[in-house]
């Protein structure tokens, strides 16, 4: 092997270390940073029935509220 040719060898598995390194250090990364798993399925259903009971109080609090309506011309 001639002397450039060693070098071009030695640059290409110079390259292919980094490249190696930067895909691994990528997939180590997004392993240790996991998504959070949120809220669990009680609290969600907890959550939307806490919504509909609010939504329930201001349509009912609509309908009983006395204010004059005035038509939109």
């Amino acid at each position: 092997m001639t002397d450039s040719q060693n070098r071009n060898s030695l640059g290409l598995v110079l390259l292919a270390a980094i490249g190696a390194g930067a895909l691994s250090g990528a997939l180590l990364g997004l392993m240790i940073v996991r998504r959070p798993r949120g809220l669990s399925e009680v609290a969600i259903t907890e959550t939307v029935d806490d919504l509909k009971r609010r939504a329930e109080k201001i349509l009912e609090e609509l309908s009983l509220s006395t204010h004059p309506t005035i038509p939109i011309l």
